[in-house]
């Protein structure tokens, strides 16, 4: 059986690489890479079923299987909340810290970067107070 081979490529990248596919059979048995996408008008209503009237709620958002972190950002920037995004595939998380690293050095006033670990990051908010955080990793890697 041959697992992630779907002929699709996504914004200039291979939807699933080989080293994604090593990744899920080490760190998530059971899992897949393959499903679909939320948009930014779909996250924006969701958000506002999920957190609407709900701000003092402590604690970040966990977004497991966060693809390239446009789903988690968008919530971060948005909403305000701190963010714990995680993702098994290391192609996707690589795109994913990109993005975080790019954010910090298109506003440095108000964002930094900084790497946490070989595989995780984080995308401090100056303005707010709250962070966004990347892990390359499974559900049982998380600290919250």
């Amino acid at each position: 059986m041959e697992f992630g081979k779907t002929g699709h490529a996504l914004a200039g990248h291979t939807v699933i690489e080989q080293a994604d596919v090593e990744s899920v059979v080490q760190k998530g048995q059971g899992s897949s890479l393959l499903y679909g996408e939320l948009l930014p008008a779909g996250v924006t209503k969701l958000s506002i079923a999920l957190f609407h009237g709900r701000e003092e709620v402590p604690g970040p958002v966990l977004e497991l299987g966060m693809g390239t972190g446009k789903v988690a950002l968008q919530i971060f920037l948005s909403l305000h909340r701190d963010v714990y995004g995680v993702e098994l595939a290391p192609s996707r998380w690589q795109l994913a810290d990109n993005a975080l690293r790019k954010l910090a050095e298109t506003a440095p006033g108000r964002f930094s970067y900084e790497r946490l670990g070989e595989e995780s990051s984080r995308l401090l908010d100056s303005a707010t107070g709250r962070s966004c955080e990347f892990a390359c990793g499974s559900l049982l890697d998380t600290p919250l």
